[in-house]
């Protein structure tokens, strides 16, 4: 009931925008403040400025420099690169398997930064998951002493048949 309720408002809606007429072009005019801006206005550029942001432009095409694909082959591989004129660039080697075999794949991809920097980033994937690397991509400090010992203390303890999870085992423990 209610489906139908709401089918029949969007078509009574839909019917008045008749051959010809457009909905407005902007916030504003569709009755929304100074903040609100459709994308063919330009970019919000924040009370700060802002970094640059989607004017609004169609981008013209991007010439492809260069292209390879070799689809996956009987083995379960594959490989494939392109580079594109405005800088990005990416290729990918990889294998695809069954369910004991596995799916695994490795590359690089680069682009150019709105600030003009190279962005390069290279990954691998499979069992582990995606797992980037990148001159840009945060490091996690290291992992204190106190706490390597303590797990290594851990398994060592379980090799040797202690198991110190917790639980209340009465007198034996």
């Amino acid at each position: 009931m209610i489906l139908m309720l709401v089918t029949l408002v969007v078509a009574a809606e839909g019917a008045k925008l008749r051959a010809g007429q457009q909905s407005p072009r902007g916030a504003q005019e569709a009755g929304g403040g100074q903040f609100l801006a459709s994308p063919d206005q330009g970019a919000y550029q924040g009370p700060g400025g802002g970094s640059p942001a989607y004017t609004g432009a169609a981008s013209p095409p991007v010439a492809i420099l260069a292209y390879s694909n070799q689809p996956v082959v009987g083995d379960g591989t594959y490989a494939y690169n392109f580079q594109g004129e405005n800088g990005i660039q990416a290729q990918e080697t990889g294998s695809v398997g069954g369910p004991e075999a596995g799916t695994s794949a490795q590359g690089t991809y680069s682009y150019v930064s709105p600030e003009g920097q190279t962005i390069v980033v290279s990954y691998s994937a499979g069992e582990g998951g995606f797992i980037p690397t990148g001159d840009h991509i945060p490091v996690p400090p290291p992992v204190p002493q106190q706490i390597l010992d303590a797990l290594a203390k851990n398994a060592a303890d379980e090799a040797a048949g202690i198991f110190d999870d917790g639980k209340y085992r009465g007198e034996k423990a």
